[in-house]
């Protein structure tokens, strides 16, 4: 497999800093992150620094769509929540 090339030690250096952001952000008082803002955060990231192309994020298109039909669900879910619908 050989040695590590750059993005790939630049994806795993992102990748700790968002499972770090991910479990501590909602802890720690002063950051105050929420999961979504930590990937978007993540891929934004990855993106300006060449890691990953737009062609790579769109190339994986059906797990784009599941992605978003998810995110769209758990949005719902959560306002269903917070006006009492769902406890």
């Amino acid at each position: 497999m050989g040695p590590l090339t750059k993005n790939e030690m630049i994806m795993a250096a992102i990748f700790i800093l968002m499972i770090g952001l991910w479990v501590f952000g909602r802890i720690l008082i002063l950051l105050n992150v929420d999961a979504v803002t930590v990937a978007i955060l993540g891929l934004s990231v990855l993106l300006i620094t060449g890691v990953v192309t737009w062609n790579d994020c769109f190339g994986a298109g059906i797990a784009l769509d599941t992605l978003t039909w998810f995110a769209a669900l758990i949005a719902m879910a959560d306002y269903l929540n917070k006006y009492g619908l769902i406890s």
